[in-house]
């Protein structure tokens, strides 16, 4: 099940929650820099995959109150744990690694397991669940579930290897990646697009995997405590976007080895009326006729929109600050009465807050947009504002 297995030790000026950055390093706007950008080593990388993972999730920027108010940046001395994982019919593994600190609470044992957000590497849930578990004596265990930033280099025969630094195909070693290309290929090949895997299929068996490494791992770090296992370490998953999807799946797993899940705003299909089935109408229509517009990050029904009186629709920008950034996402709300009328009428508003992506003002290259996407749009607005008076007016549709 795991194979290229590493232990790495984090002290004196390194560490396990920050390598040795603090909070000012991670604030810095330059990367860690490489001795030798053409050779970097594994501790430089390292270094730097954890200053890149904690700007993309954390807000550490002056005055928002990270590592003074809420969040910790602690040193946190300790061993790291990393090996490849394979679940049955992969064609490749994903990456497992288990942080344990010098601390680590025997008498009250805790793991807290996370796997990364997006497409984010193994480190990807450090801001997430490191920053809570490492300095409570908690060991913490990581996995990319499959869809980390392994890439193979097609040209040289090369990938990344457990430690991160490049091997080449051949010479005995094994990479996170290595797909199954023409010798004469040429390019780079990402995982995350070219394993020919499902990895979303196994989120759970991918956190489900870290968790078994994690009791591998603390059986090998304290070997005068053992066992360690389901029934007497405290398991609690954590992740969130389609990281709290991937501890969710988890949940749902035959067995008792989940004392906890903590899912936050996770990206997850569940079945229920209105469930996601604007969310996925509506992107639908956006992939079919807007495949080049800026991304759409949600779509909801909103009951709080006044019908006649401010709109059917809204498409918003909203901002906010995301690892020191600040970040712009896209919103539609759509009035929540059309869940209860004709779904010409949905389609018709849902294609008129799509042409806001490309069209700001009422003119006549966005109403050309909107007929592109829906011949009938004019005869379908005239249909809906007259359902909408006569329901105004006498709380009756349109027969």
């Amino acid at each position: 099940m795991f194979s290229a297995e590493r232990v790495t030790t984090h002290r004196d000026g390194d560490d396990l929650l920050t390598a040795g950055l603090g909070i000012t390093g991670l604030r810095g706007l330059a990367p860690p820099a490489f001795a030798d950008a053409a050779v970097p080593t594994a501790e430089e990388l390292r270094r730097r995959a954890i200053w890149s993972n904690w700007r993309g999730i954390a807000d550490l920027a002056l005055g928002g109150g990270y590592g003074e108010i809420y969040g910790s940046t602690a040193t946190v001395p300790g061993r790291e744990f990393s090996a490849f994982a394979t679940v049955a019919d992969a064609r490749h593994p994903h990456r497992v690694l288990v942080q344990v600190p010098d601390a680590y609470d025997r008498n009250r044992r805790c793991v807290l397991v996370a796997p990364s957000s997006g497409s984010r590497g193994v480190y990807g849930a450090i801001a997430v669940a490191g920053a809570w578990g490492l300095p409570k004596g908690c060991a913490v265990a990581y996995t990319d579930k499959g869809t980390g930033t392994d890439y193979f280099d097609l040209d040289t025969r090369s990938g990344a290897l457990i430690d991160g630094t490049l091997g080449r195909a051949g010479q005995g070693a094994v990479s996170g990646f290595a797909p199954d290309a023409p010798t004469n290929a040429s390019g780079v090949a990402f995982k995350h697009a070219h394993s020919q895997d499902n990895p979303e299929a196994d989120w759970g068996r991918h956190v489900r995997q870290a968790a078994e490494f994690s009791l591998q791992v603390l059986n090998a770090a304290f070997p005068e405590d053992a066992p360690f296992t389901f029934a007497n370490t405290r398991m609690i998953a954590v992740g969130i976007s389609n990281g709290g999807g991937a501890v969710l799946r988890a949940a749902e797993m035959e067995g008792d080895w989940l004392d906890a899940v903590v899912a936050g705003e996770p990206s997850i299909l569940v079945e229920g009326e209105d469930s996601r089935a604007l969310y996925d109408y509506t992107m639908a229509l956006k992939a079919r006729y807007l495949r080049n517009a800026e991304p759409l990050n949600k779509v909801v029904y909103d009951h709080r929109l006044r019908v006649l009186v401010q709109a059917l629709g809204t498409h918003t920008t909203v901002s906010r600050v995301q690892g020191g950034r600040l970040k712009a996402k896209r919103e539609i709300r759509v009035a929540s009465l059309f869940k209860d009328i004709a779904p010409e009428f949905l389609k018709m508003i849902v294609v008129h807050e799509l042409a806001h992506m490309k069209v700001r003002e009422h003119d006549k290259a966005f109403y050309q947009l909107c007929v592109h996407m829906e011949p009938d749009y004019h005869q379908l607005e005239f249909d809906l504002r007259l359902h909408l008076t006569l329901l105004d007016g006498t709380g009756q549709p349109v027969p």
